[in-house]
């Protein structure tokens, strides 16, 4: 592989963020009114009817725009095989929000 397009591969994946997708609130999150629908104690209703009737997980979440990948590298590669999914949306939500509450007084 050429240096060239090795190293303008690596800065491509850096620059000027790390990455090629970011994970963005589809709601607002501006009061503690905003947080409690998306979480305790509103988050108990969509579950509720999810746990009823499961097709309604598309209709209440983003389970229908997400995507799960996997990912399978073979010894020739020069890979360990190993498994990535990017399928974490609390822990990716969870971060938009506190970055986007830490600096307000509550």
């Amino acid at each position: 592989m050429s240096n060239n397009l090795k190293e303008a591969a690596l800065d491509y994946q850096r620059y000027p963020r790390p990455g090629k997708t970011e994970v963005v609130p589809t709601k607002t999150y501006s009061s503690k009114h905003d947080l409690a629908l998306a979480y305790s104690p509103g988050v108990a209703f969509p579950c509720l009817e999810i746990e009823q009737h499961p097709q309604d997980a598309y209709e209440y979440t983003n389970k229908g725009n997400l995507v799960c990948r996997i990912m399978l590298a073979t010894k020739e590669t020069g890979l360990a095989t190993f498994v990535s999914t990017i399928c974490n949306e609390i822990q990716s939500i969870s971060k938009a929000i506190f970055d986007l509450f830490s600096s307000s007084e509550w």
